[in-house]
């Protein structure tokens, strides 16, 4: 057992940065192989901005909701939808917050690094993220409303009669938004849109096609679903 000990102290004091340093790539490699892996399950992608702020049980159970819609992208058998949740609280909100808190007779204090950070989240989402299918507070979309952001509902083969004007819909307003229970989390007025894609996603070529591909036919099966509305018979 000495001997082992021994050998042991030797081995590390002679090799101990050669063994630090082989562990430290071990786990980086390991890490990156198992983003990659992870990536290449996610059929499809979806962003919400705006006021709520969700549970991991109600992340889970939203996601759970959108894989119904969600085609097997990559043939797995599995349907996964990967749900980008950022807690946007514009101007307007903080100062609706803060009313409401002085109406109640308390103080409202918001966690301004939280604020500027999930604003930041948004617009690297925005720029470079991998979701395109977006569902997004009124007045945080006007932001970005007719800069070519977002895609014409038309210029993607969408026709409705609920569209909220040419870019986007009420979430609410389909079928899919209004039946599901943990959608009423989400603001009545949240917009469901398009991004566009930019010079930078483009160059990226078939792969980011593919997801954007991806993610425009579950925003089509998310408008073409009917919800099962149960009729009691009357005797």
């Amino acid at each position: 057992m000495n001997k082992v000990v021994k050998w042991l102290d030797n081995f590390w004091y002679h090799y101990k940065w050669h063994v630090i340093v082989a562990s430290f790539f071990v786990i980086v490699f390991g890490v990156a192989t198992a983003q990659m892996v992870s990536k290449e399950s996610v059929d499809s992608y979806v962003m919400y901005a705006g006021p709520s702020a969700f549970t991991p049980n109600e992340i889970s159970e939203i996601r759970d909701v959108f894989e119904i819609v969600t085609p097997d992208s990559n043939k797995d058998g599995d349907s996964y939808v990967e749900f980008i949740d950022i807690t946007y609280l514009t101007d307007a909100k903080l100062k609706e917050n803060k009313k409401l808190a002085e109406e109640q007779g308390t103080e409202y204090k918001p966690n301004m690094e939280f604020v500027y950070n999930s604003r930041e989240k948004y617009r690297v989402q925005l720029a470079a993220g991998d979701a395109y299918l977006v569902l997004v507070d009124p007045e945080t979309y006007m932001m970005d409303y007719g800069t070519g952001m977002f895609e014409k509902l038309e210029d993607i083969g969408i026709s409705t009669d609920k569209a909220y004007d040419e870019y986007s819909i009420r979430f609410k307003d389909t079928d899919f938004g209004s039946y599901f229970p943990i959608f009423n989390r989400i603001p009545d007025d949240t917009l469901i849109c398009f991004r566009a894609m930019n010079v930078t996603a483009k160059a990226r070529g078939k792969k980011e096609r593919k997801k954007y591909d991806n993610q425009l036919e579950l925003f089509k099966a998310i408008l073409a679903y009917e919800a099962e509305v149960t009729v009691d018979n009357e005797e």
